[in-house]
């Protein structure tokens, strides 16, 4: 359990200073706001290239709502809003914050890009624990199914 604690405490750090964002700065995944400064070159900031990234694009093309920082003294981003029905939607809810979080983090250039987007899968590998064999029976009343389906995508 510590060593998880451990592991979510730079998350944490993006999260507690996203609490204090100025509000109505959300946008589109991958996007910035009018009037934002552009990543290097001129275009938009990079994607997140490290391990896992089909599952980061994954979740944060699916969810809107949310801006990665630009730095983390002064803006904490706007990190998604997952919707939690069933046990199985706060595995699917942390691997999307633990998404977000990568994301920030590899724009930032911060070496803990790589280890959210690990624990990003760790996350959904534990939301698929909870897919019945058979299909979908027993998870119909989640709210995470169009994000992260069960049988999960390929």
């Amino acid at each position: 359990m510590w060593q998880s604690l451990r592991r979510l405490a730079p998350f944490c750090l993006l999260v507690a200073a996203a609490a204090v964002a100025p509000p109505g700065r959300h946008s589109a995944p991958g996007r910035l706001p009018p009037g934002e400064d552009p990543g290097p070159g001129g275009g938009p900031p990079a994607e997140y290239q490290g391990v896992y990234r089909r599952e980061v694009r994954y979740l944060l093309d699916r969810v809107g709502g949310w801006r990665t920082p630009r730095d983390v003294s002064t803006d904490g981003g706007v990190p998604p809003a997952v919707p939690i029905a069933c046990v199985r939607d706060a595995y699917v809810a942390a691997a999307v914050q633990h998404a977000w979080a990568a994301e920030s983090y590899y724009r930032l250039r911060h070496p803990e890009a790589g280890p959210m987007a690990a624990a990003a899968r760790d996350d959904l590998d534990q939301a698929d624990e909870l897919c019945p064999v058979t299909g979908r029976g027993g998870v119909e009343g989640c709210a995470t199914l169009r994000l992260w389906a069960c049988p999960p995508p390929p």
